[in-house]
């Protein structure tokens, strides 16, 4: 149901209007306005997983064992990015309730039954997928030495998934990209990607430029529960002038 239910945000049956962003850092820690691009739809599901490593001391007699703690781990936001190339609904309501009753048959064949047919002024998917997949890659350039693959700020509108690393606001988490797996659900007849999954997952990183700083208990209990004063955190805004690839 998560590309169907998407795709009906065109129809106006969702009046949310929150975006995902992705911005690159540069190697100071500075946004790069270049590479700041937004996400076509707004996460379905977001999986935020965090753990901790413990260390155990069995005690001769002893109902439970000693934990000791060693350090924090992980912590991984993933999520599907859907890309779709067709923007015109059918307006025949019955038409796209039909196409939706079929959807736990063939998905798909549902989601693409309740359009018209193809934007042609909507953006290549194949640019959304070149553009995030590069973001797993190093860069070579001559004989100097190579470039990690960049570090960069996921933003969530109105999550809070801040942990509260590098004083971004409170919907800002600075990441890496650990996985970018995809798969093309729909083709047009001349070969080109119709609808695409995108497997994203992110780690979150404490290192921003030259700077880092470990996360204290009390910056997720204030940042979380909505007492954070965000008066003087740094917030990303798309930079002015031409719109990222995902813009509209």
């Amino acid at each position: 149901m998560g590309i169907l239910s998407s795709i009906s945000n065109i129809t106006g049956s969702d009046k949310k209007h929150a975006k995902a962003f992705l911005v690159e850092l540069d190697d100071d820690g500075d946004q790069k306005a270049s590479s700041f691009n937004n996400f076509q739809y707004f996460p379905e599901t977001i999986s935020d997983s965090r753990g901790v490593n413990y260390t155990t001391k069995e005690v001769i007699g002893g109902s439970h064992p000693i934990y000791q703690w060693i350090h924090g781990s992980e912590r991984t936001i993933s999520f599907d990015a859907i890309f779709t190339a067709d923007f015109t609904v059918k307006e025949d309501l019955s038409q796209f309730l039909s196409a939706a009753a079929s959807v736990l048959k063939n998905p798909v064949s549902a989601v693409v039954s309740a359009f018209k047919g193809p934007d042609p002024h909507a953006p290549e998917i194949k640019k959304y997928i070149a553009w995030l997949r590069s973001k797993t890659y190093p860069a070579y350039e001559g004989t100097g030495p190579v470039s990690p693959p960049p570090k960069m700020l996921l933003w969530l509108e109105g999550s809070g998934i801040t942990s509260g690393v590098g004083g971004y606001a409170s919907d800002v988490i600075p990441v890496i990209m650990k996985r970018c797996d995809v798969t093309y659900e729909a083709f047009f007849r001349d070969g080109s990607p119709r609808i695409a999954t995108v497997a994203l997952e992110f780690a979150e990183i404490i290192q921003i430029g030259s700077a880092w700083e470990f996360v204290n208990r009390s910056d997720i209990e204030t940042s979380w529960s909505g007492l954070q004063n965000t008066s003087d955190k740094t917030e990303v805004g798309a930079p002015t002038g031409e719109s990222g690839l995902f813009g509209f």
